[in-house]
């Protein structure tokens, strides 16, 4: 099977991106590409298997091993197991000695476990957020202020991309778009009853929005002192909040979609209080904001802010308690995580 995709690489520096189509390499100056054809075979669920037995994994059954592995999928199962591996100079692997195939099998559920804990906390902060949004934008500026682009700083109403467009203008596009697609019965019946504005006020604009969008109109709200009377009710400024909401809309995607969130580096990290008088992790100072760690606190935190009745902190203790295997150092803990007030 031929890639589907010539990749052009520039050669010499400009400010365009390392990977270009072909016709922006040519601007951007030399290139040449590679086109490499793909030469991998697939193999049945029993090569497979004894392919992870000749790296030095010890399966008991093999049969429940081999159907783990194909209602999993084997490139999953083995994104899983690479905290077992021994890499050799060649990139090649084994596997550390005496790895048992539940090992792997436990991680996997350990993350499914934490995964589905996350997400439903994430949807907890994610509901608050917007209901705390809207509450605060529509008695300042009124029911629509969405619409207003006064209401937004400058460089996300004004600045242009290449097609003159600027990301409001994006913004107000796609959501018309959805408010004309969608299905939702509160949005067609705005719609069936009036014309002007010709889209619905925020309280139904805030149901059909994806987090990730808020979290945009929130960081481009031009009034700081209504950004920082948001931000009271989760504990934190605004410019830590901000990192906060991309961190929890990234992790958001990631357990939605299914994807490993252990033993992984997070994109958008969310910034930590270092000052003494705002800080709520006594080892905050040494905690990597990148890690799975950062992530768990910064949920529990603002769970706490919001004063939720939800069981994330018993959920996650729990976890860890019935999985002695998993190597909570490579997740970020630190040494004394459970002395920290929020897991307390």
């Amino acid at each position: 099977m031929i890639l589907k995709y010539t990749y052009y690489i520039c050669i010499i520096s400009t400010r365009h991106a390392s990977y270009l189509s072909k016709d922006k390499a040519h601007h951007a100056g030399a290139f040449f590409y590679l086109h490499m054809k793909y030469s991998g075979v697939p193999k049945n669920i029993n090569d497979l298997t004894n392919q992870l037995i000749s790296k030095g994994l010890i399966v008991s059954n093999k049969p429940d091993a081999e159907h783990h592995i194909f209602s999993t999928g084997f490139f999953r199962f083995k994104r899983y197991s690479s905290i077992f591996h021994i890499i050799d100079g060649k990139g090649d692997y084994t596997f550390i000695k005496d790895t048992h195939f539940d090992f792997i099998e436990g991680v996997y559920h350990f993350d499914s476990s934490l995964r589905i804990a996350l997400f439903e906390a994430i949807a907890e902060i994610e509901v608050a957020f917007k209901s705390i949004l809207n509450f605060t934008m529509t008695l300042k500026h009124g029911a629509h202020w969405y619409l207003d682009p006064a209401v937004f700083k400058d460089k996300f109403t004004k600045d242009l991309d290449f097609n003159y467009e600027s990301s409001y203008d994006k913004f107000i596009v796609g959501l018309t778009k959805e408010c004309n697609e969608t299905r939702e019965s509160y949005i067609k019946k705005y719609k069936d009853y009036y014309t002007d504005p010709a889209l619905p006020p925020s309280w139904l604009i805030m149901e059909i929005l994806p987090f990730g969008t808020c979290c945009k109109l929130f960081q481009n709200i031009s009034e700081g002192s209504t950004k920082a009377s948001i931000c009271t009710h989760f504990g934190v400024d605004k410019r830590i909040f901000e990192t906060w909401l991309f961190t929890l809309s990234y992790v958001r995607n990631q357990c939605a979609h299914h994807h490993k969130i252990v033993n992984r580096i997070f994109m958008f990290p969310p910034i930590l209080p270092n000052r003494k008088d705002h800080m709520f992790l006594k080892e905050g100072r040494i905690v990597d904001t990148d890690s799975l760690y950062a992530v768990l606190c910064i949920v529990r935190y603002t769970l706490l802010n919001l004063k939720s009745k939800s069981f994330f902190k018993e959920n996650v203790i729990d976890l860890i308690d019935n999985n002695p295997q998993i190597q909570l150092d490579r997740l970020g803990f630190t040494e004394h995580w459970r002395k920290e007030a929020i897991w307390q």
